[in-house]
């Protein structure tokens, strides 16, 4: 007796699907982008910002986490400049066919508070004189400090 073992392969074009078509973020802190494919047999994923393939670089890490027939593309975006704000695209591709979806960055303002403390001292001098007339004076030429009184008694 021989055994026979049959089975049927689906085939299908990726499909691609954004988890976020907004996404936003302060400047000068990192954006996380997800993005959901499917497709048999495997697809080749890559992200597209502009006219331009991304690859991993100091400003970009690429992920693909793969589970079956599904992968999970994630790009982060470090140090987020306004030069980055634009849109970015999912693409995946396999002998079936080929699937994108868009997602836009955008900048979420922060705003700052600047607090300022001016402390100011004041300081209040007190002079007193007193005067006492003695009577007649005369400057001692020989000594500039010194005052030589006459006596009327």
């Amino acid at each position: 007796m021989v055994a026979v073992r049959t089975g049927t392969i689906i085939l299908f074009p990726p499909k691609v699907q954004v988890q976020k078509a907004l996404v936003g973020v302060p400047l000068f802190t990192g954006a996380k982008l997800k993005c959901e494919v499917e497709a048999f047999p495997n697809s080749n994923n890559h992200w597209i910002r502009g006219d331009e393939m991304l690859f991993k670089s100091d400003k970009y890490t690429l992920l693909e986490k793969k589970s079956g027939y599904k992968t999970v593309m994630l790009l982060t975006v470090h140090n987020v400049t306004q030069t980055d704000i634009d849109t970015y695209t999912c693409v995946a591709q396999n002998t079936m066919g080929k699937s994108e979806d868009s997602l836009r960055l955008y900048e979420i303002k922060v705003e700052t508070t600047t607090t300022t403390t001016t402390t100011t001292t004041t300081t209040t001098t007190t002079t007193t004189q007193k005067s006492l007339i003695l009577g007649d004076c005369k400057l001692d030429e020989e000594n500039t400090n010194t005052f030589k009184f006459k006596s009327k008694y």
